[in-house]
C-alpha cells in the first residue's frame, strides 16, 4: 500500500493548486457516460471546498468584531459542513455505485474514462483512511495519552 493514499496529501494537493485542479477534472466532463455525476462532483466539491476556506477566514476574522457577526459565522460554517457532508455521502455513491467501470470501450454505457475514475475512486479512499488513522490515534490517545488517576478525587 502506497503511503500517498494513506495521508491527507491529496487534499492538501488540491488545496494548494486549485485552479489545475478544476481544469482537469473539467476536461473530463464527459468521459463517464457510466455515472455522469463524478466529474460533476469532483469540480463542485472541490470549488465549493475552496469557496468555504476563503469565506469562512474571512467570517472568522469578522466574527471576532462582534457578536453578531459569530452568529453568522457559526451559521455559515454549519451549513458549510451539511453540505460537504452530504456532498461526500453523494460522491460517494456514485463513485462505488459504477464500480468498475469498463476503461477499453468507449461507446460502451458502463465506459468511464480510467483517469477520472480511479483519480475519484482513490479521492475517496484516501479520506476514508486518513479518518481512520485520525481514528486511530485519538483512541489512542484517550486510552494511554492521557494521564489516569486510580482514585477518584486525588491530585498527583
Amino acid at each position: 500500500m502506497r503511503l500517498l493514499t494513506m495521508s491527507p496529501m491529496p487534499v492538501l494537493v488540491e488545496c494548494l493548486a486549485p485552479r489545475n485542479a478544476d481544469q482537469r477534472r473539467s476536461s473530463y466532463i464527459y468521459s463517464c457516460p457510466t455515472q455522469f455525476m463524478i466529474p460533476i462532483f469532483l469540480v463542485v466539491g472541490g470549488s465549493t471546498f475552496l469557496a468555504s476556506i476563503v469565506l469562512l477566514r474571512k467570517l472568522n476574522r469578522l466574527s471576532k468584531e462582534s457578536e453578531e457577526d459569530e452568529t453568522c459565522y457559526k451559521k455559515f460554517f454549519l451549513a458549510a459542513v451539511l453540505f460537504h457532508l452530504g456532498w461526500f455521502i453523494a460522491g460517494c455513491y456514485w463513485i462505488y455505485g459504477a464500480y468498475e467501470p469498463n476503461y477499453a470501450d468507449e461507446t460502451n454505457q458502463s465506459y468511464c474514462h480510467k483517469t477520472l475514475y480511479l483519480y475519484s475512486f482513490w479521492f475517496l479512499n484516501s479520506i476514508f483512511l486518513t479518518l481512520s488513522l485520525f481514528a486511530i490515534l485519538f483512541t489512542v490517545y484517550i486510552l494511554f495519552g492521557r494521564e489516569q488517576n486510580q482514585e477518584i478525587g486525588t491530585k498527583v
